[in-house]
């Protein structure tokens, strides 16, 4: 999924961009100068469609998703036997005084 021009890019996208122009200048894909001129556009990107334009004609690197790549949430998780879907950072289950509720009507 490609990203809207518009979205802004972060330090951690900029930092990709770089990573991958490093990597293509090793490789002999680009130039001294060629590489300090997209190392300073790169720098002063602002948005995701900037840093593309960068790095667009280089070849990506093995194993990795086109630039930039955005981070995405880990997906909720409910602690193990939990059926509660209110377990919250500490990694109970339910409220506290639903906890309560539950230790008193529980078999003995």
């Amino acid at each position: 999924m490609e990203n809207p021009p518009a979205v802004r890019a972060g330090d951690a996208d900029r930092e990709r961009a770089l990573v991958v122009l490093r990597d293509a200048t090793v490789s002999g894909h680009l130039t001294l100068d060629e590489f300090s001129e997209r190392i300073e556009r790169a720098e002063l990107a602002r948005t995701h469609a900037e840093l593309e334009a960068v790095t667009a004609d280089l070849p990506a690197r093995s194993g990795e998703a086109a630039l930039p790549a955005r981070h995405t949430a880990a997906p909720w998780r409910t602690p193990r036997g939990c059926t509660s879907t209110r377990a919250g950072r500490s990694g109970r289950c339910g409220s506290a005084p639903a906890r309560a509720q539950a230790r008193r009507s529980a078999p003995r």
